[in-house]
């Protein structure tokens, strides 16, 4: 899991710990290899659950390719996995990082920590429209 969800809801964090989930680092990843266990890597994370609505059928790796490395020196394969459909429940209409970054460096904090690198506008049940990573 993303090491953000430790920052905001450790609670959560380790009740996710319990069905298996670890930090998101190739050091992790490694670990739990070297213990013959199955590693499920969603590289993108935040900026792949997040893109436009217009970009569904597209994945965004986010420039994250260490998995390809650790599988290349671990000699394991990839076996690539898609979903679809996901995009067409959660509508993101525009990632507003790059503004919401820029009002940041000016001094006007957002109302959330820019960590997971997505600051979307979008629509989804049961909140409605939403802003930033997190349901307001």
């Amino acid at each position: 899991m993303h090491p953000y969800a430790w920052k905001i809801n450790p609670s959560l964090a380790r009740l996710a710990e319990k069905t298996g989930a670890i930090e998101a680092h190739p050091k992790m990843a490694l670990a739990a290899l070297q213990k013959n266990a199955s590693v499920l890597i969603y590289p993108s994370g935040a900026q792949d659950v997040f893109r436009p609505h217009t970009q569904r059928y597209k994945i965004n790796f986010a420039g994250r390719k260490s998995f390809i490395k650790l599988a290349l020196k671990q000699e394991i394969p990839i076996i690539p996995i898609i979903s679809t459909g996901a995009h067409d429940t959660l509508i993101v209409l525009v990632d507003l990082y790059g503004i919401a970054q820029q009002l940041n460096q000016m001094g006007m904090p957002c109302l959330f920590d820019l960590d997971p690198q997505v600051f979307p506008i979008y629509l989804g049940l049961p909140w409605g429209v939403g802003i930033g990573p997190l349901p307001l």
